[in-house]
């Protein structure tokens, strides 16, 4: 059985400043998110070896490096170190809306707690895709 493409970290930031993703930016996490759950005999080839992505914005990098550590921690992969170094000092969505509204600060409180390391928050419910 041949193994199905799957898109990687390595790959997000160029995906996600393509045109085609303007203004939503955040469709080929999305994706990989889509991928991660799809394909987990795949997994460690989406994480690259631990390498870090690079290239892209910070808050692009910071929105992957959440969502990694998310979807990490909930299937038990060890956590890349790169992840760690991707923060963002004023908080957002996954959409790139600031938290400060009443919406962005409802999202927050369904976030997993690993989003606040990186100061990218998202919906639990975002790593399962229901």
């Amino acid at each position: 059985m041949r193994a199905v493409r799957v898109i990687t970290v390595l790959e997000l930031p160029r995906e996600m400043s393509h045109p085609k993703c303007q203004p939503e930016r955040y469709r080929p996490v999305v994706q990989f998110i889509k991928d991660w759950n799809a394909a987990p005999a795949q997994r460690q080839e989406m994480l690259c070896g631990g390498r870090a992505p690079t290239g892209g914005r910070a808050a692009d990098l910071a929105l992957v490096a959440a969502v990694v550590h998310g979807l990490c921690a909930r299937d038990g992969f060890a956590i890349p170190e790169w992840v760690a170094s991707h923060r963002l000092a004023d908080p957002i969505t996954m959409s790139g809306r600031p938290v400060d509204s009443a919406w962005g600060r409802w999202v927050a409180s369904q976030a997993p707690a690993v989003c606040s390391q990186h100061g990218v928050y998202y919906e639990a419910d975002t790593l399962g895709l229901r």
